[in-house]
């Protein structure tokens, strides 16, 4: 309140009582000293209270306004006749003279670009203009006039020089004070005042003074301008950095003056006849086109400075919008400081920004604040730019953080619609009770379980499970319905906010663990008749428990199956199998060793009691049997032994076997010291067969191996022909004959010779890189040198080892022989591929999915051979889905008709192979062929 009323009483003194005071001669003194008083008070009042900015300059201006105030005193003194003086200097001009140095000073401090270049350089221009025209056409008139004393002369030349040092104050003040009211009002008070001081320095110089009282007052304008000025809100003296510097319209303004006051004023000496100046206008003219010049040049190197800046500016702008993250966007600013100036720096702050320093620009952002250190002088040169830089920087900002936002949403969607879709079952518990179940909950335990406890709702599969393991099995009941197993993950989140809880994860693995129940029967049990396999049987001939071996071969069996076919062979072989198995006891070994080949083990029993068992086998299977109402005759032939050693009791066995077929068949025989061992091949095999491999009649045919989707050709499986006139063999019993006779290397080495020959008439116009499939023989695989002879013939035909498959029999292969092994990962390290032929026949055993040297599984015709059923299906879809989780290639062969290729693409099997697509055919007709569409 008590500075409202302060501030009345300021403007009643210099609006109405100080006017109306000087009107009357007698009170002008008064008047004077009551107004300049009242403002020196108001200027000293606010520096106390700190209202104003650089209180050092308004302090000057409070002398020169005090010495101003009693300069005038004295003239309104002399001119009501109380003083009275002539003379020239007096009182009242020495106390205008000590004036004019503080109040330049102070003014030019309030300016906002005082000590920089372009604004020195105005303020000279004009500075040097207004001297010479105030030389010219006032004092020098004046001087001229007067006597010549040489302290008149100095105090004459003095207030001159104080005079243009206001006047240059002034300019500057007006020139810089932008949008600031109080710099206006101070530039517009020292002009008014300059005016008035003009007036009144030719007045005393021509001795008219004394003439001139009433405008007096007018030398008081800068006084009271300045105590308006402090009055007024929000003064601020500080920089102004959105000035804009080079050839604005004020510095065109100012370089014009500079240009043409010279001349000008050479023109009004001469209009007045002798010019007698004209050396100092000469010089002063030099000076000025001098700082012009200089003027130019730094508006050439700031222009150049700013296309440097700006060129900066707008690669760093492209930055911004394209940056993805926080730290692209101060990147971006710090690097493009960096190279406007080495010194500058940029710092982001989420915290409450600090205040501005010198060197310093504070820039709020939505999330926090940007702190620009640089130099001052390129702060305040490039403040537009480097605003407009932290303006985009902001943007980039809001747009990342847009862009996280939206993301995060997104990904909330994602996971939630993952959530909700997905057949595990997702709990989150917080202590010990269930709060949040994923939709596929209610599907495995048939109701809602929020609330309930984890571990009353799945059970450990055995004893000692820890459900802190990853993959932990527990089982879940489900009343009516088949028990469910399910892998447990469990996440204990309790510290993550955005959970606070355990998260258990439950995988549904039933299916898995039943198909796996069912492989392993696969493993051990023939899938035909139900009784051990080979692998099995071997596996009891290891453990040397039985006493005797007998192998038994159902005789004239193909002939049955080309009579009636194989349904009716298969169900042949189910009955015999069954036969067999009744005249056993329990604890001996019944085992289907292959085709029409049974197997048996008797376990502690004389041999008397063996052979009784023997001839009841003998006498059940020469029993006909109806089979679908197919009435076939039956008989066998049988080979006993005697022998604690596996291997040899079934060789004795075997050739015991053989005995009894060259006897007539249908009976049996006992092996005794002496007699040979068989020989399976027909007379004179070996050298057919040597004959074959010099007179080039064995041959090699090509079945395509298709994309099962397309029926493009991807590969070729090259099968063995012999075309010698002879009885015709299968590749199988070529191989067979070649492995029992020792041929079996050399032929193995010209049927991959001949297919790698024969890989680019294969591939020939496809356009994509084809490969070879080749069959070898188990006793390849155990030559010691097999990897070199395969690596000589891939480097001899040129052939990449990628493009050669190589297709190991899984009925031959002998899954415990570590050095076939061996060798398959050496050719697999090299880029050959291997392949599982035939698989799910023979030994199938998951230890072979575990080697690594397997790329590939061929899985036999037989799954197939029903194609509509089932069980079928499911096998089929199993053991792809096997291959995939492991990283293998299927094919599935014996693809004979349309469902099986409908079967194939459902369960997303993607090869096949078989007589839908293609018969074997030579390599010629093989690279032509393609699916008829």
């Amino acid at each position: 309140m008590s500075n409202l009323v302060g501030r009345g009483v300021y403007l009643a003194i210099i609006t109405v009582i100080g006017p109306l005071m000087y009107v009357f001669g007698l009170t002008r003194t008064s008047a004077v000293v009551l107004t300049g008083g009242a403002s020196v008070l108001a200027i000293l009042v606010a520096v106390c209270r700190g209202t104003v900015r650089r209180r050092g300059a308004w302090l000057l201006i409070a002398l020169s306004a005090t010495l101003l105030t009693v300069g005038d005193a004295f003239f309104a003194t002399a001119t009501t006749g109380v003083i009275h003086s002539a003379e020239f200097p007096n009182v009242a001009d020495l106390v205008f003279l000590g004036a004019y140095l503080p109040l330049a000073v102070g003014v030019l401090w309030l300016a906002p670009r005082a000590r920089t270049p372009h604004f020195l350089l105005d303020v000279g221009v004009l500075t040097l203009g207004g001297s010479l025209v105030t030389w010219i056409l006032v004092l020098q008139p004046a001087i001229n006039a007067m006597e010549r004393h040489t302290f008149d002369t100095t105090v004459a030349v003095a207030t001159l020089v104080g005079y243009v040092a206001v006047l240059a104050a002034a300019a500057g003040t007006l020139l810089t004070a932008g949008r600031s009211p109080a710099l206006l009002l101070i530039g517009l008070g020292a002009a008014v005042f300059l005016v008035a001081d003009l007036l009144y320095i030719r007045a005393r110089v021509l001795g008219t003074w004394g003439d001139s009282a009433p405008g007096g007052f007018l030398l008081l304008t800068f006084v009271v301008a300045c105590g308006v000025a402090v009055l007024l809100p929000a003064v601020d003296t500080g920089r102004d950095r959105r000035a804009v510097r080079g050839f604005g319209p004020v510095g065109l303004i100012v370089v014009a003056v500079g240009l043409i006051v010279a001349p000008t004023v050479l023109l009004v000496e001469a209009s007045r006849g002798v010019v007698r100046t004209g050396v100092v206008i000469g010089i002063v003219a030099l000076v000025i086109a001098a700082l012009v010049v200089t003027r130019v040049t730094l508006y050439v190197g700031a222009s150049r400075r700013r296309a440097r800046v700006t060129s900066v500016a707008r690669e760093a702008l492209r930055a911004l919008a394209v940056a993805t993250d926080e730290d692209q966007v101060r990147n971006a600013i710090v690097g493009a400081l960096r190279r406007i100036a080495p010194d500058s720096g940029v710092t982001f702050v989420r915290d409450v920004p600090p205040p501005g320093r010198p060197g310093e620009l504070v820039y709020p952002l939505d999330n926090g604040t940007a702190i620009v250190t640089a130099p001052a002088a390129l702060l305040d040169e490039f403040h537009q730019t480097l605003r407009a830089m932290l303006d985009q920087a902001a943007l980039a900002l809001d747009r990342i953080d847009l862009v996280r936002r939206l993301q995060e949403r997104e990904r909330e969607r994602y996971f939630r619609s993952i959530v909700d879709t997905s057949t595990d079952v997702i709990l989150i518990s917080k202590q010990d009770h269930i709060e949040y179940v994923s939709p596929s909950a209610t599907r495995m335990f048939g109701r809602d379980v929020r609330g309930e406890r984890f571990d009353r709702l799945v059970n450990p599969a055995r004893e000692g499970v820890d459900w802190s393991e990853d993959g932990a099995e527990g089982v879940v009941e489900r009343p009516g319905e088949r028990t469910a197993v399910v892998q447990v993950y469990r996440r204990d989140l309790t510290a993550d906010p955005n959970v606070n809880g355990v998260v258990t994860t439950l995988h549904d693995v039933t299916r898995e663990r039943a198909l796996q129940r069912d492989l392993e029967r696969r493993v051990n049990q023939d899938p035909l008749t139900g009784l051990a396999n080979p692998k099995r049987f071997h596996e009891h001939l290891g453990e040397g428990t039985h006493s005797a071996a007998l192998v038994i071969d159902l005789d004239d069996f193909k002939a049955v199956n080309d009579t009636f076919g194989h349904q009716i062979g298969d169900g042949l072989l189910a009955s015999a199998a069954g036969r067999i198995e009744a005249c056993v006891r329990p604890d001996d070994v019944v085992a289907r060793l292959g085709g029409d080949e049974f197997g048996v083990l008797l376990r502690g029993l004389d041999e008397a009691a063996a052979q009784a068992i023997t001839q009841r086998i003998s006498d059940a299977l020469a029993e006909p049997a109806m089979v679908e109402g197919v009435r076939v005759d039956m008989q066998a032939s049988i080979g006993l032994a005697f022998s604690t050693d596996g291997d040899q009791v079934v060789r004795e066995a075997d050739s015991a076997l053989y005995r009894a077929k060259a006897a007539g068949k249908g009976r049996w025989r006992q092996y005794r010291p002496g007699m040979p061992a068989p020989t399976r091949q027909h007379h004179g095999a070996r050298e057919r067969l040597t004959r074959a491999l010099r007179s080039g009649t064995l041959d090699l045919h090509y079945q395509p191996i298709v994309e099962t989707a397309t029926a493009d050709p991807v590969g070729f499986e090259a099968l063995l022909r012999l075309h010698d006139g002879g009885p015709p063999m299968s590749a199988p019993e070529i191989v067979e004959t070649a492995e029992s006779t020792g041929l079996v290397a050399d032929i193995g080495d010209w049927v991959l010779a001949r297919a790698l020959a024969d890989l680019p008439r294969l591939s020939a116009g496809s356009g994509s890189q084809r490969y070879v499939a080749v069959n070898v023989a188990p006793r390849q695989l155990r030559l010691p040198d097999f990897t070199d002879r395969v690596a000589g013939q891939l480097a001899r035909a040129g052939v990449p080892p990628d493009r050669l498959v190589l297709e190991i029999t899984e009925g031959d292969l002998v899954g415990e022989d570590e050095r076939a092994w061996a060798y398959l990962a050496e050719l697999r390290a090299l880029g050959v591929r291997v392949a599982i032929d035939d698989y799910g026949t023979g030994y199938a055993s998951l230890s072979y999915l575990r080697q690594e040297a397997i790329d590939v599984i061929k899985v036999d015709g037989s799954f197939l051979a029903d194609p509509g059923s089932a069980r079928a299906r499911v096998l089929v879809a199993a053991v792809a889905d096997v291959a995939g989780r492991l990283g293998l290639d299927m094919v599935a062969e014996g693809v004979h008709d349309v469902p099986c290729r409908h079967l194939l693409l459902d369960v997303g099997c993607r090869y096949a192979q078989g007589y839908l697509f293609a018969r074997p055919m030579p390599a010629d007709e093989a690279g032509d062929w393609t699916y008829p569409r």
